[in-house]
């Protein structure tokens, strides 16, 4: 059974994706053990990269002290409601969900922390069936498309 890292390497590769340097395993999963629940397939993700950004698209780095120009707008940020430029700064939303990706203008990706579905914000907040890697295709198709 391949797992996301398999996966994510050849796709970023094939769209000329970025990716920031891992942190240790055991840092990424103190950092996002701290954040509350993870699904395994982000935590994966986390593993082989530390962020990534394609254009317009990021999925947000964990925060790093060595490396804090490309860290700065973290996960850590971008869910604590004091610093937070995603979803109004709301405190409701931002103890339901898990922001993870900024897809553009300021709307976000997330994942709700009770049943670990992906959800987007345009506007709205709506929620998909798709995986965390059939997201991240979707938004590598999007951004080349565009």
């Amino acid at each position: 059974m391949s797992t996301l890292r398999d996966q994510i390497g050849p796709l970023m590769q094939s769209h000329g994706v970025k990716r920031i340097r891992s942190l240790a395993p055991e840092a990424i999963k103190d950092a996002l053990a701290r954040l509350g629940p993870v699904p395994d397939d982000l935590v994966d993700l986390f593993l082989f990269t530390n962020g990534l950004s394609y254009e317009w698209f990021r999925v947000l780095p964990l925060e790093d002290s060595a490396n804090r120009k490309r860290t700065w707008d973290s996960l850590q940020r971008a869910n604590d409601p004091a610093k937070t430029r995603f979803l109004d700064g709301d405190r409701d939303l931002l103890t339901r969900f898990l922001v993870f990706a900024e897809i553009s203008g300021g709307n976000c990706a997330m994942i709700d922390r009770t049943d670990l579905s992906i959800w987007y914000e345009e506007g709205d907040l709506h929620q998909t069936d798709m995986t965390l890697l059939e997201f991240l295709e979707t938004e590598f198709r999007e951004v080349r498309d565009l």
